[in-house]
C-alpha cells in the first residue's frame, strides 16, 4: 500500500476515506444497473476510467465526510497475456493503486484467485495506520466479511457502496450485515462510464429506481 503523509496520532478531522474495488465485481454489477442485463461478458464492458475514478470519489466523500487520496482497485490478470486496456488505463491514472491477483483455468472456465486476500490485507494496513477513518468498499465478497468485523473493532468504519438496481439488498448480503451501512452508487451516472456496444441503456439507468418501482407499484 502506498504510504500516506500522516501519521499514527492524526486526529479524526484530518483521518481519510480509501475506497477499494473490487474491480470484477464492481463491473458486474454496475453493467447490471446500467443495461439491466447480467449476461455480458467482460470483455464487451467498457469503462470509462476517469469517469469511474471522479464517480467513486464524489459518492465516497459525500457519504463518509473525509477526503479520497486515493482508490484501491483490485483485480485479476492472465500470466500469459500482455495487461488489458482497462488495466493499463488503472495503472496509469494518478489516483488509482492496482492491485492484480490471477485468473487461473479451473473447471473449463476462468477462476479469479487472491484478489480478496489483497483486499483483507490491505483493509487490515489501512486499519493499523492510524490514517485511514473509514473505508468505501465497493465490494459483495462474503469472503471480506471477517476483514470488515476486524477492522472495524479497531475504529475503522466500513461503508460498502453497491451499483444501484431494485434488489440492492441482494447484492452481497452477508457482507451488507457487517459493515456500517449501505450505500447505492446511482445508475444515471453509472450510465454515463459503462456500456456496452450494441446493449440499450436500462429504464433504471435512465430514470432511476425510486421511479421505476413507483411506476410498477
Amino acid at each position: 500500500m502506498k504510504p500516506l503523509a500522516l501519521t499514527s496520532d492524526t486526529q479524526e478531522e484530518s483521518r481519510v476515506t480509501l475506497v477499494m474495488v473490487d474491480g470484477g465485481w464492481f463491473l458486474r454489477q454496475a453493467t447490471l444497473a446500467v443495461t439491466g442485463r447480467c449476461d455480458i461478458p467482460r470483455e464487451r464492458i467498457k469503462a470509462d476510467i476517469d469517469a469511474l475514478v471522479r464517480l467513486l470519489i464524489q459518492q465516497s466523500q459525500e457519504i463518509t465526510g473525509l477526503p479520497v487520496p486515493a482508490i484501491y482497485w483490485y483485480d485479476a490478470a492472465r500470466d500469459d497475456r500482455p495487461p488489458t486496456p482497462e488495466h493499463e488505463a488503472l495503472a496509469a491514472h494518478p489516483l488509482v493503486e492496482l492491485r492484480l491477483g490471477k485468473l487461473r483455468h479451473q473447471g473449463g472456465s476462468w477462476v479469479q484467485k487472491r484478489v480478496d486476500t489483497l483486499i483483507a490485507r490491505d483493509m487490515m494496513v489501512a486499519a493499523m495506520s492510524g490514517v485511514v477513518g473509514q473505508i468505501a468498499l465497493v465490494s459483495g465478497d462474503e469472503d471480506l466479511v471477517v476483514p470488515t468485523e476486524t477492522v472495524q473493532a479497531d475504529g475503522v468504519t466500513v461503508r460498502m457502496l453497491v451499483p444501484e438496481y431494485p434488489e440492492v439488498e441482494s447484492q452481497g448480503v452477508f457482507l451488507s450485515g457487517a459493515v456500517s451501512d449501505v450505500h447505492a452508487l446511482p445508475a444515471g451516472p453509472l450510465s454515463k462510464a459503462i456500456s456496452v456496444p450494441g446493449v440499450a441503456t436500462s429504464l433504471i439507468a435512465r430514470r432511476g429506481v425510486a421511479r421505476v418501482l413507483a411506476a410498477t407499484a
